[in-house]
């Protein structure tokens, strides 16, 4: 029994520092607080400056370095800084850069239904206060905002989900029925 209870503490472990080696070399908490801001904060040009600096890093990757541009061009779709950004990733010999189009094409702010970020009463706005105000003084910075499918999925369960919003929806579904 103790063999086994060994090896399964091992194995965890092991998977812990896996996990631990694969956040450091990375450096994803650095990507994912610049994430988080990004959804959260409105500050474009200290957004630019630190996105380009990661796209001219050899500490970051590609993909990483993809999924920065790909957020600022939803952000501040339009912006020419992204025009910059595209050739700073080109010029990194990051492929892939024609999905930052394309996203604006297939989900850019003329294809939502709802505004993701801004002053112009993004989802991000609204849920940033509440979100934020309790969390006051916890560094962590997964808790900055909820993903805006989650807020969808939790107005569904609790039967709060807007028809006109959401024609599809239904407030017929007898509870319990959701699984």
């Amino acid at each position: 029994y103790q063999r086994r209870v060994h090896g399964n503490v091992y194995k965890h472990v092991d998977i812990m520092a896996t996990l631990n080696s694969e956040v450091e070399t990375r450096k994803l908490l650095d990507l994912s607080k610049l994430e988080q801001d990004m959804a959260v904060s409105d500050s474009k040009d200290e957004f630019f400056k630190k996105i380009r600096d990661i796209i001219k890093s050899p500490d970051y990757g590609s993909y990483d370095k993809l999924k920065l541009v790909l957020i600022f061009s939803l952000r501040y779709e339009g912006d020419s800084k992204i025009e910059t950004l595209k050739y700073d990733l080109v010029a990194q010999n990051v492929h892939n850069t024609n999905l930052i189009d394309l996203l604006c094409l297939y989900a850019g702010k003329d294809r939502r239904k709802h505004a993701l970020f801004g002053a112009s009463g993004g989802i991000f706005d609204r849920f940033t206060k509440a979100i934020t105000d309790g969390f006051k003084n916890i560094p962590n910075v997964f808790t900055q905002h909820k993903s805006f499918a989650h807020n969808i999925i939790d107005a569904v369960l609790k039967g709060t989900i807007k028809d006109i919003d959401y024609p599809l929806s239904t407030k017929d579904i007898p509870a319990g029925k959701v699984n």
